[in-house]
């Protein structure tokens, strides 16, 4: 099967999906309150509809234009496998060691994985992100983190 057909089929079965699940927020909604607890549900399934969307289009059109199909090589599934692992890492340390170390540990191995070579992106973002996650969940919608 080819690459184009399985990405139109992924695609219906996205858009399938966000219907169903859009459909299934409104018996959480909450009429009177615009952000209520069915906003962001609503929204990611609204996302998830346009992305799915703009895939079926795009393998339209990579159809078309009859697009070479991309030969994976070794170190490419080398790095797949090692993220795979670095986030059930990341999954397994995160009660233990708390949201803040092991999400910088895990965005460092990421970066390193996909070879980032600059020292302070590779430091700054394994830094800072974490940093204003944790603000926003703690201070902005009161949510407190491992």
């Amino acid at each position: 099967m080819s690459t184009v057909i399985k990405d139109i089929t992924l695609a219906i079965i996205l858009i399938l999906f966000s219907i169903i699940g859009f459909i299934a927020s409104n018996s959480f909604a909450d009429e009177a309150d615009f952000y209520g607890p069915a906003f962001f549900p609503r929204l990611i399934f609204i996302l998830l509809f346009v992305f799915a969307i703009m895939m079926v289009l795009e393998s339209i059109l990579k159809r078309k234009l009859k697009v070479e199909e991309q030969v994976f090589s070794k170190k490419m599934l080398l790095n797949a496998l090692l993220l795979i692992l670095t986030i059930f890492g990341y999954i397994l340390l995160f009660n233990f060691i708390g949201f803040l170390i092991s999400s910088i540990l895990f965005l460092f191995a990421s970066q390193v994985i996909f070879n980032v070579k600059n020292k302070i992106m590779l430091i700054g973002v394994s830094v800072v992100i974490p940093f204003i996650l944790y603000f926003i969940f703690s201070n902005l919608f009161n949510i407190p983190l491992p």
